[in-house]
């Protein structure tokens, strides 16, 4: 629609959250008394100076016209106005307000310079007082099975709110979904079972959806006989937000849509989603993998990419061997003693090394002594495997000293990125570690053994870096029986980056499924 802006946040706003009223927790408590008045909102006739540093105040809001996005991200009314916005937040019972507070808020509002309002939580299923909707039938009865019966009360409210607000020139951003349920009648499975997670089921079943969106039609058909225009029609109502909060992709990077046991359900434990919840994005996980790759093999060979060709050691001379090689360097400062000493034997070959530290300095830091190997050559994204052998020499000086840690890091010797850092603890045995790393950082690498923070002559050899093969499906996954294991969150080493997109991929599909057709009908279907 025209005069309409259709967002699924309010990126392009300012705006301050303030607790607008006092809020009643617990809003079907049989023991609460009901709100009859949300706040005291008497203001003195006397307070009427506006400051001349504030934004002054446009009245009525909209008079310029229909509002859209230009090209270069402004809001812009349809008479070439550009609009800035600069607002607070409403919610709750005070999305409601009697027409003589609404008016005394829209001047107090006014005055403080803010020319836009942010209407959210305002369709709760049970708390009538904080809803467009109502509990209760047309008849006045409790209604558990059915969600949408509108609340004419409510309705002439905001009506006369939104004239207000448009009077002292306040645009209103009016939010689409907030922290409306389903009712057990209105064939949502399991409604009654997912908590707070209940928002989930927009994304995943379309009788939800469609629920939705006859809402959607209904609330911004409706007629202001104050104003004389539908909520469509008014211009005042800057932008439709379609949902507030609630994306899938935050909470995959917390952790949240994998069923763990009972105890780490929405309230307990990790929190996450119930048992039927997670079933229902790996059934739908499967059938999206499956529509997009068709195959095992397919979806395989997506995942794995092309192996590398390149198999042998990235770094030269990461055995000691060559004397000639300058890839080493080896570097002491800040008043530590050491050296580094040419060994025969080692764990791969004939030679390895051996740093001799004499003393620490003043005030020991990890960097004072370090050993540095500046050779290979790391592909963007690609995943590869550093591995070493190291050990601690024993001291007859220092009997109990027998363990001691070094530090092992990995950056782009242009850019400085890191791509790998770890501590490792070594002993008097010569032992292998090994690290899975992913090159963010490209190019030229500089892997360092930092050793400078503690006493303990430190023994090393057979550094190497190779390419490491992409995973594809791991064992017992398959399409065929939809068993291909959803993501816990988007910070796994060593899963491919492919799987890692289908998986963001999948979700984002979720919700497009949900706002590309509220998109539709708002801008094409109401006009």
């Amino acid at each position: 629609m025209q005069n309409r802006i259709a967002l699924r946040t309010s990126a392009r706003l300012t705006f301050i959250s303030i607790a607008m009223l006092v809020l009643a927790i617990l809003v079907n408590d049989a023991h609460s008394q009901n709100i009859k008045h949300p706040f005291p909102f008497h203001l003195p006739s006397r307070d009427s100076v506006v400051s001349q540093y504030l934004p002054q105040i446009e009245a009525p809001s909209g008079k310029h016209g229909a509002l859209s996005i230009s090209p270069e991200g402004h809001i812009m009314a349809k008479d070439g106005t550009r609009l800035r916005f600069f607002g607070t937040e409403l919610n709750y019972n005070a999305n409601f307000l009697q027409q003589v507070d609404a008016r005394s808020l829209a001047k107090r509002l006014a005055k403080l310079g803010f020319n836009a309002v942010r209407i959210v939580a305002d369709d709760w299923y049970g708390w009538d007082d904080a809803s467009f909707l109502s509990y209760y039938d047309s008849t006045g009865h409790a209604d558990a099975y059915h969600s949408y019966h509108q609340n004419p009360v409510q309705f002439a409210r905001f009506d006369s709110m939104l004239y207000e607000f448009k009077q002292a020139g306040i645009y209103t951003v009016l939010n689409l979904s907030s922290y409306h349920t389903f009712g057990y009648g209105e064939g949502i499975p399991r409604v009654d079972s997912l908590n707070n997670y209940y928002f989930f089921l927009r994304y995943t079943e379309p009788a939800a959806r469609e629920l939705e969106r006859k809402w959607v039609v209904t609330l911004l058909s409706h007629f202001n006989p104050v104003t004389g225009l539908k909520y469509a029609d008014d211009p005042s109502i800057a932008v439709a937000e379609i949902v507030w909060q609630n994306t899938l992709y935050y909470y995959w990077s917390v952790g949240l849509l994998n069923f763990i046991d009972s105890n780490n359900t929405q309230g307990h434990g990790a929190n996450t989603v119930n048992y039927y919840m997670s079933k229902r994005f790996d059934t739908l996980y499967n059938q999206y993998l499956k529509n997009k790759y068709g195959s095992n093999a397919q979806l395989n060979a997506a995942w794995v990419g092309n192996p590398s060709s390149v198999t042998g050691n990235l770094m030269d001379d990461g055995s000691f061997e060559d004397a000639t090689s300058l890839s080493w360097s080896f570097i002491v400062q800040n008043s530590a003693k050491a050296t580094f000493v040419d060994a025969d034997g080692g764990v791969d070959s004939t030679a390895y090394k051996k740093v001799r530290i004499t003393s620490l300095s003043a005030s020991p830091m990890i960097g004072d002594i370090y050993a540095s190997n500046v050779s290979a050559v790391l592909g963007k994204d690609s995943l590869y495997e550093l591995t070493f052998w190291a050990k601690m020499g024993y001291s007859a000086a220092h009997p109990t000293k027998i363990t001691r840690q070094i530090y092992i890091y990995d950056y782009s010797a242009s850019t400085g990125g890191s791509n790998l850092g770890s501590y490792v603890s070594i002993d008097t045995t010569w032992r292998k570690y090994s690290f899975t790393f992913r090159a963010t950082q490209p190019g030229l690498q500089s892997i360092t053994a930092y050793m400078g923070n503690e006493l303990g002559d430190v023994w090393l050899d057979a550094f190497s870096v190779k390419h490491k093969a992409e995973t594809g499906l791991m064992a017992g996954e398959s399409l065929d029986n939809y068993s291909v294991y959803r993501l816990t969150s988007p910070n796994l080493v060593g899963l491919p980056l492919q799987r890692m997109r289908d998986e963001v991929q999948f979700l984002d599909s979720l919700q497009l499924s949900y706002y590309l057709p509220i998109q539709k009908l708002i801008k094409d279907t109401l006009q």
